[in-house]
């Protein structure tokens, strides 16, 4: 398994060598859209296994084209940020917006930025506080419904979840043994996906997948967070 990313096709410069590699029997790339993941289908040897990508309950960019797209080519969904750097957690709930010096890993940093853009602190409470209703009423925790909720979408395979040991919004070692216990119901499904879609549509403020990443000739990034 051999990792591009940002939509840089795989079969390009050191791709093209990965492809003629008789020792690799499939690759995987990270955050391809659906047109680099189509060229890169299409251009090399080795059949693409896996793309992995950020999904989560406020970035829902890869449900309009590509998991259809990718349930079609037989790729599996890998998704990470799901914890959105661990702010999907009841640690956040009912506190004040925080600073990002006063957030202590650089994945939160980051997330932050992705909140404020898709609605903004007010808005993540209330969402939090659904999920925390929903969490409650199946005896888990807001970071496991966040992991069911992903897993629950249709063509994804799996999530990817770091754990920072001793920060109790990063380390969900111990609670995820409930994953697979139970599942949302339409109901829960309905009340998170209801607040969800009060946010902004993530697509048009940062781009397509993998545009976080992608910088431009001039070395201008192509989505600034």
């Amino acid at each position: 398994c051999v990792c591009g990313c940002g939509g840089v096709c795989v079969c390009g410069m050191d791709g093209s060598r990965l492809c003629m590699d008789e020792r690799l029997s499939s690759l995987a790339v990270t955050n391809f859209n659906v047109h680099a993941l189509s060229r890169a289908i299409d251009e090399c040897r080795l059949p693409i296994s896996a793309n992995v990508v950020s999904l989560s309950v406020i970035d829902q960019r890869p449900m309009g084209e590509l998991l259809p797209f990718c349930r079609a080519r037989s790729v599996h969904v890998f998704a990470y940020g799901v914890l959105l750097g661990g702010l999907l957690s009841e640690v956040w709930l009912g506190r004040r917006e925080p600073l990002d010096k006063e957030l202590d890993n650089l994945s939160a940093v980051r997330y932050m930025k992705v909140v404020r853009r898709w609605g903004g602190w007010r808005l993540f409470q209330r969402l939090l506080e659904t999920m925390a209703a929903v969490a409650f009423k199946h005896q888990q925790t807001i970071a496991v419904v966040a992991m069911r909720w992903a897993l629950q979408q249709e063509g994804v395979s799996a999530v990817i979840v770091g754990s920072r040991l001793g920060n109790p919004a990063c380390d969900t070692s111990a609670e995820s043994a409930g994953l697979f216990t139970f599942e949302l119901d339409d109901e829960d499904l309905s009340a998170i996906n209801a607040v969800a879609s009060m946010g902004r549509d993530l697509r048009r403020k940062i781009g397509d997948i993998g545009a976080e990443y992608v910088v431009e000739e001039n070395g201008t990034p192509l989505a600034v967070f």
